[in-house]
C-alpha cells in the first residue's frame, strides 16, 4: 500500500510521527522503520527483518526435528510442546529475579504420568546461561508441575529424586 503513495505523502507521514500506529500494532519495526524498508529494501532494517524471518524458520525447523526424534525415542510417552512450569494451583511460576515465567519447548510425560524429561531447543551459538539459571531458581522450589494435555492434570517435575528424576536438557542444533 505504501509503495503506491507519492514521496510527498510519505514524507508527511514521517513528520507526523509514531502517533499513526496504534499501540496494539506497535510490534516489530516502527512506522519510520517500515517506511525505510520500503524506500531502501537493502538497508539496515530490511536486513534485520530478513534475519528475524530466517531465525524464526530455523527455530521452527529445529523444534520439528527435536520433536520428531523425541517422539521416536519415547514411543509410549506423550511428548507435549510449549509447557510452562506451574505451581500447585496451576499458575505459572514467576522467577523472582527476572520476573518471567519459564516455558520448555517439550515435556515428555510417561504412560503412568511421570514427567521424565523437559527439553529446550536452541541453536549452537545462542547463550542459554541466563535461562538455565532461571530454570535452576524455579526448580529449587518444593513442588513444580507441568499440565498434562491428555487429561488436564498437573504432573510433578522432580529434578532431585532418588529413584525417579526429571531430566532437564538443552538440545543444540544448527
Amino acid at each position: 500500500m505504501l509503495r503506491r503513495l507519492p514521496t510527498v505523502v510519505l514524507l508527511c507521514l514521517l513528520t507526523l510521527g509514531p502517533g499513526l500506529v496504534p499501540e496494539a500494532e506497535a510490534r516489530g519495526p516502527s512506522l519510520l522503520g517500515r517506511l525505510s524498508m520500503i524506500l531502501n529494501p537493502f538497508g539496515r532494517h530490511a536486513r534485520q527483518a530478513r534475519q528475524i524471518r530466517s531465525n524464526a524458520r530455523n527455530g521452527d525447523r529445529r523444534e520439528r526435528v527435536v520433536g520428531l526424534s523425541t517422539r521416536l525415542t519415547h514411543p509410549f510417552s506423550s511428548v507435549q510442546a510449549e509447557r510452562y512450569l506451574l505451581d500447585g494451583r496451576g499458575n505459572r511460576i514467576i522467577d523472582p529475579v527476572t520476573g518471567e515465567a519459564r516455558r520448555f519447548d517439550f515435556a515428555v510425560i510417561g504412560p503412568f504420568g511421570r514427567v521424565s524429561e523437559l527439553i529446550e531447543v536452541t541453536s549452537t551459538r545462542a547463550s542459554k546461561s541466563e535461562q538455565e539459571a532461571k530454570t535452576a531458581r524455579i526448580l529449587r522450589r518444593k513442588h513444580v508441575y507441568v499440565r498434562d494435555l491428555r487429561d488436564g492434570s498437573l504432573r510433578e517435575v522432580k529434578p532431585r529424586g532418588l529413584l525417579f528424576r526429571t531430566r532437564v536438557r538443552t538440545v543444540r542444533l544448527r
